[in-house]
């Protein structure tokens, strides 16, 4: 006997007219919930990213970019900051921008210089 509880599971098709209404009601309702709270997290990471500190003539974004170019030049955290920036990029609503490419294709750049160096300096220490 299954554990996963699909024995008391009832097909969609086979509720009434009021059941099915009531679920795709509170279907509605979770998504726009969910719709809301992401737009919202979208417009605080923008705040956030557009503010400058105080007495400071950089924003955050800039700040940002410094550090991943700065992770990005270890070849272990490589791949984290690039996919780390990437996603910031996409929770904004900025998945290509053309302002940001240029630090991204960097990011990358760096990425596959320092995996060309370990492996040529495990190559090395081989022979």
């Amino acid at each position: 006997m299954p554990r996963d509880g699909t024995k008391n599971l009832i097909p969609f098709s086979e509720r009434t007219e009021k059941e099915q209404k009531e679920i795709r009601t509170m279907g509605g309702i979770a998504s726009g919930e969910a719709r809301r709270a992401k737009r919202d997290m979208r417009e605080r990471m923008k705040m956030m990213l557009e503010e400058k500190p105080k007495g400071k003539d950089y924003t955050y974004a800039d700040r940002l970019t410094e550090s991943m170019l700065t992770i990005a030049a270890n070849p272990k955290n490589g791949a984290a900051a690039v996919r780390a920036y990437e996603t910031i990029l996409h929770i904004i609503g900025q998945d290509e921008p053309e302002a940001r490419q240029d630090a991204l294709d960097l990011l990358r750049q760096i990425l596959e210089a320092n995996v060309n160096n370990a492996r040529i300096q495990t190559e090395q220490e081989t022979e």
